[in-house]
């Protein structure tokens, strides 16, 4: 009785607490249901309806197929050397966090991979349950994970940008207090922790092929979940937490740009002002992405994914790949550390501008 009580007079407190959002909002189909409860797992899951309601014509989308097979694929082999080159330079912090970020994502595109078979031959969850179920599982501890990793990725950024503004030994022992030696690990292990929770015992997203996206209910299309039986409050207040997070981290980051711009006492040399220039170019690509993501997660966890148009839900499903994808391809395209080990080990040369300009003159004449 003083159970019930304590828990219908403190609603903020259940509400607000972690373990609550994670254990009591999750409705309980997890991944535990799976491989303790394997009866409750059939209940929930069960697929007493035939497939063939929807005509296998109408489960097939060459669109979303197409974009997820393409976009993963290259994404990952962009990956493949990123991620060897960057065991090079382990010695670095913000190589270690952008090693484990990146090996994050290649693997939640990997996983990608499959479903967009899915959407070019109509197959859904009825057909392979269990295979749809634990990859919603990992697909989004993974990115959970990896989305965790990259907001303490930016906030080490922030802090080193910091020090270089503010020469005030308060702000360094900040910075160390974050960062010093190995408290990195710290950081990793409490994202990996939280990701392992949510794949335990949060509510799976399983890719539907009939709306091109991952869905919390995995009959959509089927069976609608009028009753919130797929509901998940954790995830719902989870992706809007890290909405503001991200912003928040983002506004820091240009803050600080700005204000080591203006400490430069003769103005930045162009080497520095290009490294400037690049840095902002790929905080304002990735916070975009990852905004307009995080948005669409929070349609889709609110289940009226099935009530916007389906152009929103291929952008929203894009810029998911793309999140995931983008980091890599900045690394290689804007870091000029990654970008030259990635040539040296594919043994191509970078040529110089005078080297362009001389041969560019030699085909004019």
């Amino acid at each position: 009785m003083g159970k019930k009580v304590w828990y219908r007079w403190t609603p903020l407190i259940e509400i607000y607490n972690p373990v609550w959002l994670v254990t009591r909002a999750a409705p309980g189909h997890t991944m535990e249901l799976l491989i303790f409860r394997y009866s409750e797992f059939e209940k929930l899951y069960n697929c007493s309806y035939d497939i063939s309601l929807i005509p296998v014509e109408k489960r097939i989308n060459h669109a979303d197929g197409f974009m997820m097979i393409g976009l993963s694929a290259l994404f990952v082999v962009i990956y493949i050397p990123t991620l060897i080159v960057m065991c090079k330079h382990m010695s670095k912090t913000a190589y270690k966090l952008m090693f484990i970020i990146g090996f994050a994502d290649a693997t939640t595109l990997t996983m990608m991979l499959p479903f967009g078979l899915t959407s070019l031959t109509g197959v859904v969850f009825c057909s392979y349950p269990k295979s749809f179920y634990v990859n919603g599982c990992l697909a989004e501890g993974l990115w959970i994970f990896s989305t965790e990793m990259s907001s303490v990725l930016t906030l080490y950024r922030c802090l080193e940008l910091a020090k270089l503004v503010n020469s005030n030994p308060s702000t360094a022992r900040v910075a160390d207090w974050f960062f010093k030696e190995k408290r990195y690990l710290i950081w990793i292990s409490i994202s990996l922790l939280h990701s392992i929770l949510c794949t335990s015992f949060g509510t799976p997203l399983v890719y539907s092929p009939i709306y091109g996206t991952y869905a919390p209910n995995p009959h959509a299309g089927y069976i609608e979940d009028i009753d919130l039986r797929f509901s998940n409050l954790h995830s719902k207040v989870y992706t809007m937490a890290l909405l503001s997070v991200g912003i928040g981290l983002f506004i820091a980051f240009v803050y600080l740009m700005i204000s080591l711009r203006k400490g430069h006492s003769n103005g930045p040399s162009p080497q520095v002002l290009a490294a400037e220039k690049k840095a902002l170019v790929q905080a304002v690509i990735i916070t975009s992405c990852f905004a307009i993501t995080i948005i669409y997660w929070e349609v889709v966890f609110n289940g009226v994914f099935n009530t916007v148009p389906r152009i929103a839900t291929f952008i929203g499903m894009t810029m998911s790949v793309c999140g995931s994808g983008l980091p890599g391809l900045l690394y290689v395209c804007m870091n000029k550390t990654v970008s030259d080990s990635v040539l040296k080990l594919l043994r191509i040369k970078r040529e110089t501008k005078r080297t362009t300009v001389v041969s560019l003159v030699k085909n004019m004449s």
